[in-house]
């Protein structure tokens, strides 16, 4: 008996190396621009690392019902199906080990960690759910009616997750929402007032290893406004390396440089762009900073661009004097020339009373790769 077990975990084992290799010849041209882009990551010696495991990930939500119900199901099949289950588990070790490369001190990383298997850990743990409600239905109904208690449990599972499924197109993280009513107007105004070849200066963060991603509305600057940035889609980390670290690199002068006008002009100026967007959710760029700097002058936000003159405008949607609540800000550079060291203000000064932003909220910052 253990012999036709241990070769019945041998032939899954099999087929799936077999899979992960058919897998790896499908995505073999992302895993060449990967390559190409990130091979000083990719084969690299890191430093010893601790295992943290992010649970909250992983049992968020109705997650917690799935793993759960998935762990049940695991030790049915230890009881049922012993080679199964040992498949699962060298599966989960496999994954486990290349997700934590420093801890288990190996000289690779393919963009695999902790947060992204805990995320994806509802897949497994579904299939398992599966298993454990056949090795249920198996084991409760009579043997002549076991195929009618199978479809009968299929269907009831079936009907279960139609009546749930409705539900899940309304999830969202508030986080992770970066446009808002306010951003809507401001990315109008910006297609009506700006020229087509504009180029905007943007609020970005670090989102995973190197590369950088927007925490507002500016980040849908060219879907919305068909104006250009200084920071693309995260596409762009599977261009050439160069570019990538070009682009890199200025995420990181930009907020570098957030609180300090003259310098951030001096980008501006050095990379051909005449604009700056900061919108509702915000990130590093203060407009209050900005405003009462001689280098940069508001064009729209605290009532400036909304055609009244005043805050809030005919849309009921438009910036107001408030950071955090009152909608998205378009700064102009207009000098001084380089050697200037006049001082002018430009009179509009962003309220200071607001609540402050929340673009560092929890969630918004991914511990994932992908």
């Amino acid at each position: 008996m253990a012999d036709r077990s241990l070769g019945s975990f041998a032939s899954r084992l099999v087929a799936l190396g077999l899979t992960g290799a058919l897998s790896l010849l499908i995505i073999a041209p992302w895993a060449v621009r990967l390559w190409s882009a990130h091979h000083d990551l990719i084969v690299h010696s890191y430093a010893w690392q601790p295992v943290t495991f992010p649970v909250e990930l992983a049992t968020a939500g109705d997650d917690r019902i799935v793993v759960a119900l998935g762990c049940v199901g695991l030790l049915l099949a230890v009881i049922r199906r012993p080679s199964l289950a040992a498949l699962f588990v060298t599966w989960f070790a496999f994954v486990f080990v290349l997700a934590n490369a420093p801890t288990f001190h190996l000289p690779v990383f393919l963009f695999l960690d902790d947060g992204s298997v805990a995320i994806a850990l509802f897949v497994p743990a579904a299939v398992l759910v599966g298993l454990g409600l056949e090795s249920a239905v198996a084991a409760l109904s009579p043997s002549h009616r076991r195929r009618e208690a199978r479809v009968a449990a299929a269907g009831v599972v079936l009907a279960l997750g139609l009546t749930q499924a409705p539900a899940l197109t309304t999830v969202a993280n508030p986080c992770c929402v970066l446009v808002r009513p306010g951003d809507l107007a401001a990315m109008r105004w910006i297609r009506q007032n700006t020229p087509t070849d504009a180029r905007f200066i943007i609020n970005g963060y670090q989102w995973a290893y190197t590369n950088w991603a927007g925490t507002d509305a500016g980040y849908w600057l060219p879907v919305l406004a068909n104006r250009r940035t200084n920071l693309p889609p995260l596409f762009y980390a599977v261009g050439p390396s160069s570019n990538v670290n070009r682009i890199d690199d200025l995420a990181r002068s930009v907020q570098r440089d957030a609180a300090n006008p003259g310098a951030l002009a001096a980008l501006a100026r050095q990379i051909g762009a005449s604009y700056v967007f900061i919108g509702s959710r915000g990130g590093d760029l203060d407009p209050y900073v900005l405003a009462k700097s001689r280098y940069f002058r508001v064009v729209y936000g605290g009532g400036v661009g909304s055609g009244g003159g005043e805050p809030g405008g005919s849309d009921g949607d438009e910036p107001t004097a408030g950071v955090s609540g009152g909608g998205a800000w378009v700064f102009e550079l207009v000098g001084p020339a380089p050697g200037d060291t006049s001082s002018t203000d430009t009179g509009i000064t962003p309220a200071r009373s607001s609540p402050p932003r929340d673009w560092k909220a929890a969630g918004l910052k991914s511990r994932t790769s992908g």
